[in-house]
């Protein structure tokens, strides 16, 4: 059972509205643009794994994405999946690197080598995973429920080696057989499943999935945002209003709606606040009256008055 569904961060839904609006002319867009590809590859990584849980034998209750306050301290930490059986907990921390990996247990180093013979240095994902575990059992308190730990490489395209002994590291199509050897080691240990829901609901009402905006992390300047509508068929270049209608130059789709889309964009980059000024500016507008008829036309909340007048952003 689902008890916290799947999503992808506001980092990432972030990014993937910005980033097309930033010239590649900027320093910063290889920058965004490395970033969001990060973003897809972990969600397509983690995305891969259902295939797998599918095929556990006893179903947990699932926790993707748990972001929660650590007790010690004002800072959060997250699990990519949390897995609660009846009487233990399982952490799944899930790598999409592609390549050739070498994992030194003993040094905790994680090295992929290159096509020109350079090596790409990850952070050692055993230390990572244990100090998640380590946090989680200080926020739950309950030593009763012991909590294992594994990572597990998701990229069909990974080679890994491992030069010492490390069982919590696993090619994803192992991920079925491990936890059926996990559940067979706690067939006779005590069965926590009256409470396993409760801990499962109380988790996820503790989880606050981060607030953190692009535009703040990486200091972007308004003006370096693009305005504008993109087409909603060929999403190449932007529409132009005329005859109450976007059309676009490209390949001349018709839209009257395509503004709304536009408006959803603002609204991930900038907030659910908008003015008709930043309405006019974001949508290539001159007339007031026009971004006055589009604005109302969403049937957006409307606060304040005359000049003071906000719509929010559903």
């Amino acid at each position: 059972m689902i008890i916290l569904p799947r999503q992808k961060t506001a980092i990432h839904v972030q990014l993937e509205v910005l980033t097309p609006r930033i010239s590649p002319l900027d320093p910063l867009y290889d920058l965004l643009t490395e970033n969001l590809r990060r973003e897809q590859s972990g969600y397509k990584g983690e995305q891969s794994l259902d295939y797998y849980y599918r095929h556990i034998v006893k179903q947990p209750l699932f926790l993707h994405g748990l972001r929660i306050k650590d007790k010690k301290g004002s800072d959060f930490f997250q699990i990519d999946t949390l897995m609660i059986f009846s009487n233990f907990i399982l952490i799944v921390e899930v790598k999409n690197y592609t390549g050739s990996l070498i994992y030194q247990v003993e040094t905790g180093l994680l090295t992929r080598k290159r096509n020109n013979g350079e090596l790409d240095r990850f952070d050692d994902p055993r230390a990572q995973v244990e100090m998640q575990r380590s946090r989680l059992q200080r926020y739950l308190d309950r030593s009763e429920i012991p909590i294992y730990t594994v990572v597990v490489f998701a990229n069909q395209n990974c080679m890994l080696q491992i030069n010492g002994t490390q069982p919590n590291f696993l090619l994803r199509e192992r991920l079925p057989q491990h936890i059926s050897q996990l559940l067979s080691n706690h067939s006779n240990t005590a069965n926590y499943q009256a409470e396993s829901l409760q801990l499962a609901n109380q988790l996820r009402d503790s989880h606050q999935p981060s607030n953190a905006t692009v535009v703040e992390k990486y200091r972007i300047h308004r003006k370096a945002i693009r305005n504008g509508v993109w087409c909603t068929s060929c999403k190449r270049v932007f529409m132009i209003r005329k005859q109450r209608s976007w059309h676009c130059p490209s390949c001349f789709h018709k839209d009257s709606d395509a503004s709304i889309r536009a408006l959803q964009e603002y609204k991930i980059i900038f907030g659910n606040e908008i003015t008709n000024q930043l309405a006019r500016e974001f949508l290539n507008l001159e007339s007031r009256k026009t971004a006055t008829r589009l604005l109302q036309k969403a049937n957006f909340k409307v606060i304040g008055k005359n000049k003071g007048v906000k719509y929010i952003l559903k």
